[in-house]
Formats: C-alpha cells, sequence, structure tokens
C-alpha cells in the first residue's frame, strides 16, 4: 500500500523540481518491482514464506542485497543507455 500512497506527492516532487513526467512514471514503475527484496513482508508470498519458515531474516536479507543491488545496477546501466538511445533524456 506505501506506493499508491506515496506515488503522487513523490512524483509531484520529482516533476516540480524540474525532472521529465515520462521518466518520473516509468522509474518509479520499474522501482516499485523491487520493493519485495527490501523488508519480507512487502510481498504478497512474503507471509507464507516466513510462516512456514522457508527462509530466515538474515538469510533473506544477505540475498536480496545481493540481488536488489545487482538489480538497481543493470537497470541503471542498461535503462539508461536504452533511454539515451530512444531519447528519452
Amino acid at each position: 500500500m506505501q506506493i499508491p500512497a506515496m506515488y503522487v506527492p513523490f512524483a509531484a516532487v520529482a516533476i516540480g523540481a524540474g525532472a521529465p513526467p515520462l521518466m518520473v512514471a516509468v522509474c518509479f514503475a520499474i522501482f516499485s518491482n523491487f520493493m519485495w527484496g527490501i523488508t519480507e513482508y512487502a510481498g504478497g508470498p512474503g507471509p507464507i514464506y516466513f510462516g512456514q519458515g522457508f527462509f530466515e531474516r538474515p538469510r533473506f536479507y544477505k540475498i536480496n542485497f545481493v540481488l536488489v543491488t545487482a538489480s538497481v545496477i543493470i537497470v541503471f546501466a542498461v535503462g539508461m543507455l536504452w533511454w539515451k538511445i530512444i531519447g528519452l533524456y
């Protein structure tokens, strides 16, 4: 629920600061997909995994730190290059 609640204020601030509206919308859409890696209960299957004991918190955070960091680097490296090629910025 945090994404719909905070989307409009964050988008308004970013656009007000001069960011292109399309880029703001796309960036927020991309980064909303990383939410499950931030906390164990941020995604739909989280309570099931943790209720069954499938993951322990330290293991979860170690794995997701690597995955989210790699994903952000890939999105920025490849995504920003692609956006430059197609003229989004």
